[in-house]
């Protein structure tokens, strides 16, 4: 239930603070890497993953009535 819920509210973020959540967070590579993979500076891909990882705990909270959905990663930064 809840990783179809992950997949659902990752299918609503726009592309660029979706790959930044997939390659650092899903895939744990860190800021350096996932920068040269997405071809973008480290300080843009940290403001994608803060936006990307606010709008995620939007819309999992819209998607669940419980914390329990949300995964720890993402609570921590709400």
């Amino acid at each position: 239930q809840s990783l179809q819920s992950l997949h659902e509210a990752l299918a609503e973020l726009p592309w660029t603070q979706r790959e930044a959540l997939v390659l650092v967070d899903l895939q744990e590579r860190d800021y350096a890497q996932a920068a040269a993979i997405a071809g973008i500076p480290v300080n843009t891909l940290r403001t994608r993953l803060l936006r990307g990882r606010r709008r995620l705990h939007e819309v999992l909270t819209v998607h669940s009535a419980g914390q329990d959905a949300i995964p720890a990663t993402i609570r921590r930064v709400a």
